[in-house]
């Protein structure tokens, strides 16, 4: 028969799978949010991954709140384990169930087997912790490290003397801890003053205080950014205008802890007292010290700043591994108390649950997604099944409830540029559902920015409400080139430019420098006297945006330049795609040609030198296309 000790690291195995496979589905099952979003341009994901040098860059210049350390493991991981919302999100879940198992070893270690298990499942039950412990931000990494640091402490002060790797453990564990999130001081102080006034004076104790102060020193170069960062914070118009008092920030504590039943939380306070009566364990009343020094921490915080409000409760997280153990102490009370504490674990789990399917929650998410996922499109799944159809001159064209997939954030990107640029390496859009009638139809031109092929993608069990709107108006600007992918939950749509076929591919110029038209192409309107032309633009380098500059020009046979468009910067339009047309009513019959030169901004004659990759033409006057007019389109 298995000892007790087997049968507990069983349960807690159990345990964890079951945790696993909890949160799995959830890796792909909403959205990124604007928070992951800010967490994905910090780690390179448009342009990197990034060195460790750029990582501090960028968040010097975008996020100096946080530290690099979530970031620097998290760019190392992206460039093994790729940019999807999966397997970034599946960092942080790794981190989160090392989370909680060391929080199971800091109950069982407190008060049994027993209370590990009820701790595990306290966490596990606790509908606003779930969110944060997958999604792409430093939060798991921050309780794993709060977890073991708190771990590695109460060993230390249980043991006669000090242990060499312990003690490295729990020094590496609390600069690790400094350097994951600003907030990581509040339980490091906390520790510090337990060990303070409630421990005993020894050389022990001493150590202990001495690995802080360290700690705390290796921290100080990156101090004036993070200072910098909560100096925004705590002083930005909206945290200031709806901060909360401590007591405000203890009640939204109070509400999230107990999963929206605040009684809860007296019935688990009740049975810890009980426990603490009945048996007297030192160990326990040095535990709820240290949660009672963790609670008044935040209530000093929020006093003092006035920013701990609803939309960041999540910088309280910290305080969960605390009050878990301690609840879990009192679950694993003895008979016939456990019962009691079983019953009200069970009520906890249960309404956890009712309280995450609910909308009050929401308002505490802060930057996280939200819940409207029969709304959203299922991009993940989308860069899963395009790659198979998809060209690289293609533009995405999909539809979304509101504006947030085509809102650009701190870094210049929005979240749908991270499916489609990161994902896929295409340029693409969306249509919010509030552009109708005549909105849309100013709108999209904009949107699509003459590109001229598009994949137009919506999911038929729920047609978009513009949806017949947006292809009326791609009928009269854009052939249909058929279905390429027809699922009952997806449908992608080919279009290309009435100017161009739909099987073309990219008819592409590289100049000297760097500078590369993607793809040209023009035509002649008899009807209209004009002829339009559509070029494609990329730069090796943003400097040359403002150093050159670009003509297009109408020519003879004998190369004598008869019209022309305006000359521009390539600066002057910061977007892919150029089109102009240029009047031929006053040419007289014959062969033209349609061409483009490159010249430097601050010597005109000075033209580059071009090869189209296409007929292998080389020179400073290359042709986007040519035309004839015919004696009776004159008369």
């Amino acid at each position: 028969m298995s000892s007790p000790k087997a049968r507990g690291a069983l349960l807690a195995a159990a345990l964890l799978l079951l945790a696993f496979a909890l949160y799995l589905p959830n890796l792909k099952a909403y959205l990124i949010g604007t928070d992951e979003l800010y967490s994905l341009g910090n780690l390179g994901a448009f342009e990197g991954p990034y060195s460790p040098s750029q990582i501090l860059a960028s968040l010097d210049h975008h996020s100096p709140d946080h530290p690099p350390l979530y970031f620097l493991l998290g760019a190392a991981w992206a460039a093994a384990a790729g940019w999807s919302q999966f397997s970034m999100r599946l960092l942080s879940l790794l981190g989160a169930m090392l989370f909680f198992a060391w929080s199971y070893r800091a109950a069982a270690d407190l008060a049994g087997r027993r209370a590990g298990l009820a701790a595990v499942s306290l966490l596990l039950g606790s509908a606003f912790l779930f969110d944060y412990l997958y999604a792409i931000r430093m939060y798991s990494l921050l309780l794993l490290l709060c977890a073991l640091h708190v771990c590695l402490f109460w060993r230390l002060l249980q043991r006669d003397s000090i242990d060499p790797r312990l003690y490295c453990g729990f020094l590496l564990s609390a600069c690790a801890m400094l350097y994951t999130h600003v907030f990581a001081l509040v339980p490091l102080l906390c520790l510090g003053a337990f060990s303070l006034f409630f421990a005993p004076l020894s050389r022990k104790t001493a150590l202990l205080l001495a690995g802080w102060l360290l700690a705390g020193l290796t921290f100080l170069p990156y101090l004036p950014v993070v200072a910098k960062g909560f100096s925004h914070i705590t002083t930005k118009f909206s945290n200031v205008a709806a901060g909360a008092s401590g007591l405000g920030a203890l009640q939204n504590l109070a509400l999230l802890l107990s999963n929206g039943m605040p009684p809860l939380l007296l019935a688990f306070a009740g049975l810890a007292c009980l426990r603490l009566w009945r048996v007297r364990e030192r160990e326990l009343l040095r535990w709820a010290l240290f949660a009672g020094l963790t609670l008044l921490a935040y209530a000093a915080i929020d006093a003092q700043f006035g920013f701990l409000i609803h939309i960041r409760s999540r910088y309280m997280l910290l305080f969960w591994l605390p009050f878990a153990v301690l609840c879990a102490a009192g679950i694993a009370a003895k008979p016939p108390w456990n019962r009691i504490g079983l019953l009200c674990l069970l009520l906890y789990c249960a309404a956890g649950f009712q309280f995450y399917r609910g909308q009050d929650i929401n308002r505490f998410r802060g930057g996280l997604w939200g819940r409207d996922a029969a709304a959203e499109p299922r991009l993940q799944d989308m860069a899963f099944q395009l790659p198979a159809v998809a060209r690289e001159q293609d533009f995405v064209l999909g539809f979304a409830p509101n504006e947030r997939l085509n809102s650009a954030r701190k870094h210049g990107y929005s979240v749908g540029d991270y499916y489609l640029r990161v994902q896929l390496g295409l340029d693409g859009g969306f249509v919010p559902a509030a552009w109708q009638g005549p909105q849309l139809e100013a709108e999209l031109p904009g949107l699509l920015d003459s590109h001229p092929h598009l994949l137009v993608l919506h999911d038929p069990r729920t047609p978009p409400s513009n949806f017949s709107a947006t292809q009326a108006w791609l009928a009269r600007h854009y052939r249909d080139c058929g279905r390429e992918l027809e699922r009952h939950d997806l449908v992608v749509q080919r279009h290309a430019r009435n100017l161009v076929d739909c099987e073309r591919g990219y008819q592409a110029i590289q100049y000297e420098t760097g500078i590369k038209i993607v793809d040209k192409f023009g035509a002649y309107d008899a009807d209209m006297n004009l002829v339009r032309a559509v070029l494609g633009w990329e730069v090796a380098d943003e400097a040359l945006l403002t150093s050159h500059s670009v003509s297009i020009q109408i020519i003879r046979p004998d190369w004598r330049g008869v019209a022309q468009a305006g000359d521009r910067y390539l600066d002057a339009k910061l977007l892919k795609w150029q089109e102009v047309e240029i009047s031929t009513a006053d040419l007289p019959p014959g062969e033209y040609r349609v061409v483009v030169i490159v010249y430097e901004r601050a010597n005109p004659v000075a033209k580059l030198e071009g090869i189209d990759l296409v007929s292998g033409e080389t020179g400073s006057i290359l042709e986007i296309t040519r035309f004839t007019i015919a004696e009776e389109s004159q008369s």
